[in-house]
């Protein structure tokens, strides 16, 4: 599986564990947490959302051509658009929430591995040795 299609899969994942949530509770607000089913929601979308996140920073580095310091710079657009949408608009503060948490995401895995990672070394996804210096 690529990148580009295991980010997509992720990206189902996530998509669906908010639909199921808001489904069976009637909301995704991390506020209205109060039981185990919401939880157990909760931590299954934390869960895709933060694989998901490190995929696309992946991809993003690996096989747009844009590198870590370019994957970064789109990553930090979504986060300043999704913040000037939370300012200017009306858009549900909960859904602006979780785009901003995946978002986080992408941001940090993108530039970790821009700061631990030199252009000449491997990386596990590829099979072919550390992520970070040792």
């Amino acid at each position: 599986m690529t990148k580009a299609s295991f980010s997509v899969f992720l990206a189902a994942l996530l998509v669906a564990s908010l639909a199921m949530w808001h489904r069976t509770m009637g909301t995704v607000s991390i506020a209205s947490i109060h039981s185990r089913q919401a939880e157990t929601f909760y931590w299954l979308t934390i869960m895709s959302s933060q694989t998901l996140g490190t995929a696309l920073g992946d991809w993003m580095a690996d096989s747009t051509g844009l590198g870590y310091a370019g994957g970064a710079l789109v990553f930090d657009a979504g986060l300043a658009t999704t913040t000037a949408v939370y300012l200017w608009t009306n858009v549900s503060r909960t859904t602006l929430f979780w785009i901003a948490f995946a978002r986080r995401r992408e941001v940090r895995r993108i530039s970790g591995s821009r700061n631990f990672r030199s252009p000449s070394q491997k990386d596990f996804c590829n099979n072919n040795g550390p992520t970070r210096p040792t």
